[in-house]
């Protein structure tokens, strides 16, 4: 019943479905992005954190005893060892973008805040959250992280090559 990964999902997919999967080596972190329209997951498990935010449609799902519908907006949490699937709930499908972290990684960010190992793994309280401003943050997020990107190595170069002057700042003043 453990998922494989989703190494195999493209070749599952059908007509105005699509799916891109990849690793990022910090953290240990999954990522897929994916639209569904008829795919059904059967059920399986994964052995990460799995957070998913529905950028499109509504997700149906079924964990342990509960059946939960997951709307544009919604984040989606699964715990390591979970038993979920996943199914459209309307006509259009659904569309996500899903994280999966090692639980490690998601232990240490808990144990920052206080949270004690022997307790085991922090374990979430609902599956499904509301809130439709997550579905445009991550987009932003990524668009604020670009244009500051910009300004610090622009910053970085002026500070090498000694260049800090009144002139310099007007000239970085458009990227700011």
């Amino acid at each position: 019943m453990p998922h494989d990964g989703h190494d195999s999902l493209a070749s599952q997919l059908g007509p105005g479905e699509a799916a891109r999967f990849w690793r990022v080596p910090e953290g240990d972190t999954e990522v897929l992005m994916a639209r569904f329209r008829r795919h059904r997951f059967a059920p399986h498990t994964h052995d990460r954190y799995v957070f998913g935010v529905i950028t499109g449609g509504v997700e149906a799902f079924h964990s342990g005893r509960e059946h939960h519908y997951a709307t544009v907006g919604s984040l989606a949490v699964l715990h390591p060892g979970e038993v979920h699937d996943g199914y459209a709930a309307v006509a259009e499908g659904w569309a996500y973008r899903m994280l999966y972290l090692d639980p490690a990684f998601v232990q240490r960010a808990a144990a920052a805040q206080g949270y004690r190992p022997s307790d085991g793994l922090p374990r979430f309280a609902v599956s499904v959250m509301q809130d439709p401003a997550l579905a445009v943050h991550p987009p932003l997020l990524y668009a604020g992280y670009v244009g500051f990107s910009v300004c610090f190595s622009l910053a970085v170069a002026a500070l090498i090559e000694k260049r800090v002057d009144p002139a310099w700042g007007r000239w970085v003043r458009p990227w700011a």
